[in-house]
């Protein structure tokens, strides 16, 4: 009976789940689904010509390597940015000008944090627990945080729990994601709404200057993988097929007559 009573009351706790899940009609997601391929296409390499060259196509990694350039870049990519902060974030320029708009409004301990967190996926096992105990004293111990950011009360309990009982890797998953939607709501709105982004825009800077694109070009030419043999076998095929057929010029046409 015990087991009875508690398999129906899981079974009311998911129905009841559902039943407050929201539920979107397929034509709003195939609205939503257009409207996202459209604002994409101009970054699509396979359906907009890709300036210097695609890299899918080419081989050449000149495209990518300007894509991480934060000195140069085109009124296009500061375009991108205004998507969303994902956008901001992903792009290296992004980031960097995104920190200094922060900076200007107090607020660069919340984009500090976040970037800590991410790092705290990436570091090696034996490095995890002292790295989460340096993000807590550094942003969240009430006590001695060097750059305190806010999250409430709730956040901040189970986060002091997890720190005590079990540092992991995910101990400050709800703070980041507390400070993430802080960050998208109130920081990278007036970001977006600012003469600092707007100037950029403004900028049409579109390429970066001969000499820092051939240098780019020279990278790339010479980290470029050596072509497969069946690259190159391929290549030859296609070379011959396209090759006129030329007399001999030590040999005149046999006459037939």
């Amino acid at each position: 009976t015990e087991n009875t009573v508690e398999e129906l009351q899981q079974m009311k706790d998911t129905l009841k789940l559902r039943l407050n899940k929201s539920h979107v009609k397929m034509s709003k997601v195939a609205d939503f689904l257009i409207q996202s391929c459209e604002q994409y296409k101009e970054y699509d390499p396979m359906l907009t010509p890709a300036e210097p060259s695609n890299p899918w196509i080419s081989e050449e990694t000149t495209f990518w390597d300007l894509e991480k350039n934060t000195k140069d870049y085109s009124t296009r990519r500061v375009k991108r940015w205004a998507f969303s902060l994902d956008e901001v974030l992903r792009d290296p320029a992004g980031k960097e000008q995104f920190a200094k708009f922060l900076a200007k409004e107090y607020s660069i301990e919340n984009l500090h944090f976040y970037n800590n967190v991410y790092e705290l996926k990436n570091v090696s096992e034996k490095e995890v627990v002292d790295k989460v105990k340096a993000i807590w004293a550094e942003f969240l111990d009430p006590n001695s945080a060097l750059s305190p950011v806010n999250i409430d009360s709730k956040c901040m309990d189970k986060t002091r729990k997890q720190v005590l009982s079990s540092p992991g890797r995910h101990t400050f998953d709800d703070a980041r994601d507390h400070i993430y939607k802080l960050m998208r709501s109130d920081s990278y709105t007036r970001f977006i709404k600012s003469d600092q982004y707007k100037e950029l825009l403004a900028a049409k800077r579109k390429m970066p200057s001969n000499s820092s694109a051939s240098s780019l070009g020279a990278l790339s030419m010479s980290s470029k993988p050596r072509p497969s043999k069946w690259q190159v076998a391929r290549k030859h095929m296609e070379t011959r097929s396209l090759m006129p057929i030329r007399l001999s010029t030590t040999q005149s046409p046999t006459n037939t007559s």
